[in-house]
């Protein structure tokens, strides 16, 4: 089960931007695994009240996806 879903959202948050940078750095930002990390995360920031940085990160998402 997730942090995220058990609802330890601050660790889900933080192991969330690892995820993210590693994938970032060693498959590449457009890989799908990097995307749905992405996407991942934006949920996190969604929940967790940082609806800035969860529409930001959609964004991106959405415009890797296409």
């Amino acid at each position: 089960m997730t942090y995220h879903a058990r609802g330890k959202l601050e660790e889900a948050e933080k192991l969330g931007e690892e995820v993210v940078l590693l994938c970032k750095q060693v498959i590449g930002e457009h890989h799908p695994h990097t995307i749905a990390s992405m996407s991942n995360l934006a949920s996190i920031y969604h929940t967790r009240g940082k609806l800035q940085e969860a529409n930001q990160l959609k964004k991106q998402v959405l415009l890797l996806s296409t």
